[in-house]
């Protein structure tokens, strides 16, 4: 797509429009970067246009690297105690403890685990969520070769244990 991907804002209008409320969302990566950075959380036409507008232009005069880097540098990844988690960096301090160059295949499939809802895969609350996540991406992730198809980052149920204790303190 060029920034906008209109089957799927007509997808996610019909939705709306079928239950009578908001109920899913139609965005591209850089239509949420966008979103983020120049406009609203406002659900409104008017800033859905602007956010077309604006996409579109970003695409056009940015690579996808670029976006997604920025993306990944400008979204929330979760908080603690009032504590916004906002960037790769810190949340990968915060989650893994270690700087983002440093993590695991696996580690890194739970970071992006976390990106679709911070709170719904909460790895304090929703711990069983964000393991059924992280496997999905790790699996799809190794399939795509984004991971080595040797890679055996994955954790078991001691490891995830630990992770939980650890953010827990």
């Amino acid at each position: 797509h060029k920034g906008v991907n209109l089957k799927s804002i007509f997808r996610a209008l019909y939705a709306d429009i079928k239950a009578w409320r908001i109920k899913q969302g139609g965005s591209t990566i850089t239509q949420q970067l966008v979103k983020n950075l120049f406009l609203t959380n406002s659900k409104t036409i008017v800033r859905k246009i602007k956010e077309i507008i604006l996409s579109l232009y970003i695409e056009a005069n940015f690579s996808k690297e670029t976006i997604l880097t920025a993306y990944f540098n400008h979204i929330s990844w979760g908080g603690l105690q009032g504590v916004r988690i906002k960037g790769i960096y810190a949340a990968s301090l915060f989650y893994m403890d270690k700087a983002p160059e440093n993590v695991t295949a696996f580690e890194g499939a739970i970071l992006i685990a976390l990106l679709k809802g911070p709170y719904y895969y909460s790895p304090l609350k929703k711990i069983e969520r964000l393991k059924k996540r992280t496997k999905y991406i790790y699996i799809k992730l190794k399939e795509l070769g984004i991971f080595s198809p040797n890679d055996n980052s994955s954790w078991d149920d001691k490891q995830w244990e630990s992770f939980s204790s650890s953010l827990k303190k």
